[in-house]
């Protein structure tokens, strides 16, 4: 989104050339053909740098309607943004204007039983660092519903790795050593 909205602040209307998206099964690009200003480089607008639309009304437009910042981290917001979600960089390359190009490397997705035995994991870190923690307690905790927290807590009384000394108010969870088992 960042990109497009760039594009359109900073492209040249007077060119005629559209802003171009190209959608691929492995990658997709976005080309918006102009100038940079004299003094620039595209090392310039890869790294943080002062504001300098080429549309400034547009510009001033976007910014009100929240869609862009004041100054220039569009690209640098771009580059986090994809980091953090699959671990890649788009290239960015200068050719009469700007083209950027995203990869598609795809995040894990994790199966069930591998959420279910992370979930599991964290209820026995909780319970071995605070053995009266309640089940609402670890529900809060881990983002899980109290029934899905029963579930798990149901699972691991019944596989001998946890079990309840005491009354459910005033009592506390014990893990049981493994040579108990």
């Amino acid at each position: 989104r960042e990109v497009i909205h760039n594009a359109i602040v900073h492209k040249d209307y007077s060119s005629g050339v559209p802003i171009q998206i190209g959608i691929f099964e492995n990658k997709l690009f976005v080309y918006n053909s102009g100038q940079l200003p004299s003094e620039w480089t595209l090392d310039t607008i890869l790294k943080t740098h002062r504001s300098q639309p080429h549309n400034p009304d547009i510009a001033n437009a976007f910014f009100k309607a929240g869609l862009i910042e004041s100054w220039g981290r569009g690209i640098e917001k771009v580059i986090h943004a994809c980091k953090a979600y699959n671990g890649t960089v788009p290239e960015f390359a200068w050719d009469n204007g700007l083209n950027v190009e995203f990869y598609a490397q795809y995040p894990k997705i994790e199966t069930r039983e591998e959420t279910r035995e992370e979930t599991r994991e964290e209820i026995l870190k909780f319970i071995k660092t605070n053995p009266s923690i309640t089940m609402k307690e670890l529900s809060k905790e881990l983002g899980v519903s109290e029934k899905g927290i029963e579930w798990h807590i149901k699972n691991l009384k019944n596989e001998g790795v946890i079990k309840r000394i005491g009354a459910t108010k005033k009592g506390y969870w014990q893990i049981v050593p493994k040579e108990d088992k």
